[in-house]
This record gives structure tokens, C-alpha cells and sequence, in this order.
């Protein structure tokens, strides 16, 4: 819904889909995540008054409104519905293999509770810094000093 408290309407079924779409692209590119639409921040349930159809188009979002080719770590994409009102509940994996992009090309990151513009560059240079960090910090059992093949 959008507009002021005693005059909300329901919002557009392409600007929901284009929402979705970022939100996941951006959880994917960060630490995973998960999205709720129909219930306000506040935590308010207000549920989607949209037609079967128009829900059918938001929960496709996950595919038409990412990057073309691009397959997004998806766990879940579902409409559930929680006292007498429908809510439309995603949940998507921190992407592994590659980093996601929007249909126009452009790559976003989950920075706190908002979707921020991110080079891939970027990413991929973090998410190589992580992984070092991970493998320089890693135990290995029964190793000793004389193992590091020290020159003398």
C-alpha cells in the first residue's frame, strides 16, 4: 500500500515487482536475507490486496526482474496468509558462485537496512578478501614450525 494513512492504495504491481527484485539482488550480493511484503515497518500486518494474478507476477519477480541468465540463490518464494491477510514471504542465499545484477545492469549490496549501489569489481575484491582471511586463519592439525620450509 502507498499513500497517506486515510487515503492508501495499493501500490503498483510493477514498482512491487522491481522492489523485490532489488531487495533480493542486494541480499544476495551481502549475506543472504529475507523479504516480507505486507507487512510495514512497523511490523503492521496490512496484507497485499492484489488480484491471484498480480500475486503470480510478484513471486515470478525473482526471475524476471534479475539480470538475464542469472539464477538467484533462491530458498523460498511463497504467498502465505497470516491473520486473514495475504503476505507474500521470500528468502534468498548469500550468493557463492557470482555476483547478481539488475535487468539494467546495475549491482546493488544490503548495506544495514538498505540497498546501496555496489560495483561488481568491488564485490568480487571483498569477497576474495574474506575468503583469504578464512584460509590465512585456518588450523591444521598436527603441523609444526619446521613444516613451514623456512630457509636457514
Amino acid at each position: 500500500m502507498e499513500g497517506k494513512p486515510e487515503t492508501k492504495k495499493p501500490r503498483l504491481v510493477k514498482k512491487i515487482c522491481e522492489e523485490i527484485g532489488e531487495a533480493l539482488v542486494a541480499f544476495a550480493n551481502a549475506d543472504g536475507g529475507e523479504l516480507l511484503i505486507g507487512v510495514e515497518d512497523d511490523t503492521r500486518i496490512t496484507g497485499i490486496p492484489h488480484s491471484d494474478e498480480e500475486i503470480q507476477i510478484m513471486l515470478r519477480a525473482v526471475n524476471s526482474h534479475v539480470f538475464a541468465g542469472q539464477s538467484l540463490p533462491l530458498i523460498m518464494a511463497t504467498k502465505l496468509e497470516i491473520e486473514g491477510k495475504t503476505l507474500l514471504y521470500f528468502s534468498v542465499l548469500k550468493g557463492t558462485t557470482q555476483i547478481y545484477q539488475l535487468p539494467d545492469g546495475r549491482c546493488v549490496r544490503r548495506k544495514d537496512n538498505k540497498s546501496v549501489p555496489a560495483s561488481v569489481n568491488q564485490i568480487q575484491f571483498e569477497k576474495q578478501e574474506i575468503k583469504s582471511r578464512q584460509y590465512d586463519g585456518q588450523y591444521v592439525d598436527g603441523a609444526f614450525v619446521t613444516d613451514l620450509g623456512l630457509v636457514q
